[in-house]
């Protein structure tokens, strides 16, 4: 059993996997109507967007593509996790860290590294559910796919492997760039409240800690990757360049489905990290290594 392992990469690579599964499942809903307004050619707020669903297709319009999500989910964050955990753990034993840890930019390049590293490996798998979650959302009336499985057969025969991953290296900076925000914010927020509060107080009100420490990192991730999920979005489902994008989008580009995309990053990162907080207790590990530093 992976919760009773004795390497503790196994054990947050498997709390990983679940966390990132109640994450994505929790506000899959809010994700949907994210995607679904970027696509559009025109700006339309959150509540508009949710309304034209449900009067159109029901609460069954919200879940389209939830089965590619619930399969990437449990395989990225399983992947995510046991090779952040694991790239940061080799970081901090050298000497360089160890002697000079103390140093923030220090400890923000070592966690943008390893969320990085961990990022570019697990994109190659996560990916072609991503962009088949995507298409089932917005343009299935163009793709006509039935499951993830018939999805993949019809992008493989049409276009080959390269299909699977079309859109790619306009999604790995939009992923790495939030998923990187993310991590790297929410670590190094924890780590100054430590030093100022002390481990003790930390403990005693690490719900609190870990809420204000997800919603700042959430914001600020959403805030800074949101046009370039536009990007991603227009790339995914249409034969586009991106200066085709840019020049039709105009400013529309920062601003399209960005309450959604506050919502459901804010909520998600609140969700990830405090499950991951819980659940690591119970695979006795711990993401931000508090008990060790």
């Amino acid at each position: 059993m992976a919760h009773k392992s004795e390497n503790e990469v196994l054990r947050i690579g498997a709390a990983g996997s679940i966390t990132t599964l109640i994450g994505e499942s929790s506000f899959y809903f809010i994700d949907a109507i994210n995607a679904r307004s970027k696509v559009l050619s025109r700006n339309i707020s959150f509540m508009e967007m949710l309304k034209d669903v449900l009067k159109n297709e029901g609460v069954r319009g919200l879940y389209k593509g939830y089965s590619a999500s619930y399969y990437s989910s449990i395989m990225y964050g399983y992947l995510y996790f046991y090779i952040y955990k694991g790239f940061k753990g080799y970081v901090k034993d050298t000497d360089t860290f160890r002697n000079n840890q103390t140093s923030t930019p220090l400890k923000a390049l070592v966690y943008a590294s390893a969320s990085t590293v961990a990022e570019i490996v697990s994109l190659f798998i996560y990916y072609p559910f991503e962009l088949t979650k995507i298409r089932m959302l917005t343009k299935n009336d163009v793709y006509q796919y039935t499951s993830v499985s018939d999805a993949f057969v019809k992008i493989l025969r049409q276009d080959g492997i390269p299909g699977m991953y079309r859109g790619l290296i306009a999604f790995f900076f939009a992923f790495m760039g939030q998923y990187t925000l993310q991590m790297t914010t929410y670590e190094l927020i924890m780590d100054k409240t430590q030093r100022e509060i002390g481990l003790e107080r930390l403990k005693a009100h690490e719900n609190f800690y870990v809420i204000r420490a997800s919603v700042v990192s959430g914001v600020i991730a959403a805030l800074l990757t949101n046009s370039l999920e536009v990007i991603v979005l227009r790339k995914q489902t249409q034969h586009v360049k991106i200066s085709e994008i840019l020049k039709s989008e105009g400013t529309k580009v920062l601003t399209k489905g960005l309450q959604a995309k506050l919502l459901f990053t804010t909520l998600q990162s609140v969700t990830l990290f405090m499950s991951m907080n819980h659940i690591g207790k119970l695979f006795n590990t711990n993401l931000s290594e508090n008990d060790a530093e």
